[in-house]
């Protein structure tokens, strides 16, 4: 066994690898970060664990960022709500991590993040720290569709489905380029009802363009959209991406309509799980609203290590609420500018 660094756009072993990991996700793979390059620029690698006969079987995916605000660092994967190394024991996720480390001592980076590292024994003894956490949810369809909707909790999802019906509320299945710009616009008003700025809109036209699997559903009220979800189906897991809504017509229950329908239409192409994402830990309301069709939550650890120096001049929290207020407040055709220019150095 040997880890080797490759380009997974180049090196089709790496996709190939992925077929035949359980644990493998929609992250790790080319399209992902494709997606990822496309949109910012930055070159993705794969640290592979290949075999004697060349084949690999293993590895985690990374790109090298260099941010004037936030600094040189590595990052498995940005953008992404998980992206763990994939090993078959902990002798080869040793051996990743050891090469991970090194490869940002020598690029002298300030700091590495690995979202999710599978043994916590193995990641402390190499001197990683944990991060942020947060919470994944995720729906079970093994016991079929009619057993999962009638976990939905009656009043606050199947109560507003009903009425979303009887107010005539459409549904419309696809990715073309005009619901990506019906998206975005309710994207960008659902992100500043939050204090976020959105991302750049490039990124969503990425996103239909070159991951296969990707889709919209999108929820309309005579005529106008008002809520929708991004969907991407890999393996047998279909992954609920971003969703938004024209808080104008929340009270028609649209967009527990169109979690429903995403939920069913999963059911019914044979997906096992819907991953409906990670969620902030203080963000209790978007986690209730998750469990209330029945989604089960799992604990996301993200781990850090210093390669020359720890990351310092995080935001305090006192300065980030104050951002969020302001952003809340600015309008909307200023957004898009300011989540273009952020972005790059959050991720």
């Amino acid at each position: 066994m040997r880890i080797c660094d490759i380009h997974p756009s180049e090196d089709g072993r790496w996709d190939e690898c992925l077929q035949a990991l359980r644990a493998a996700t929609m992250f790790h793979t080319a399209s992902w970060l494709k997606v990822i390059h496309n949109t910012y620029g930055w070159d993705s690698r794969v640290l592979a664990i290949v075999d004697d006969n060349g084949v690999v079987t293993g590895g985690v995916p990374y790109f090298a960022i260099n941010s004037a605000i936030a600094g040189r660092r590595i990052v498995s994967v940005p953008f992404s709500d998980y992206c763990h190394p994939l090993c078959e024991n902990n002798d080869e996720l040793t051996s990743v991590l050891r090469a991970l480390r090194q490869i940002a001592y020598q690029g002298r980076v300030d700091a590495v993040q690995m979202r999710g590292i599978a043994s916590d024994e193995v990641a402390t003894q190499e001197g990683w720290v944990p991060g942020a956490r947060f919470v994944s949810h995720k729906v079970w369809l093994t016991d079929g569709i009619e057993a999962t909707e009638q976990r939905y909790h009656k009043d606050c999802v199947q109560r507003k489905i009903r009425k979303a019906v009887r107010e005539g509320v459409q549904i419309e299945r696809g990715n073309r380029s005009e619901m990506v710009d019906q998206f975005y616009a309710l994207l960008v008003r659902t992100r500043r009802r939050h204090g976020y700025p959105p991302p750049p809109k490039r990124w969503l036209i990425n996103v239909a363009e070159c991951v296969p699997g990707a889709d919209y559903l999108m929820c309309s009220y005579q005529g106008k959209p008002v809520a929708g979800v991004v969907t991407i189906r890999w393996k047998d897991t279909l992954y609920y991406k971003y969703g938004a809504s024209d808080e104008r017509f929340h009270h028609l229950g649209a967009m527990p309509l169109v979690y429903r329908e995403m939920i069913r239409r999963a059911a019914e192409e044979g997906v096992q799980n819907v991953d409906l994402g990670r969620t902030e830990l203080s963000n209790r309301g978007l986690a209730e609203f998750k469990e209330r069709f029945g989604a089960v939550p799992t604990m996301v650890q993200y781990w850090e290590c210093g390669a020359v120096r720890r990351r310092e001049g995080r935001l305090s929290g006192a300065v980030w609420n104050l951002g969020r207020a302001a952003i809340s407040r600015l309008p909307l055709f200023v957004l898009p500018s300011i989540g273009n220019a952020v972005y790059p150095h959050i991720a």
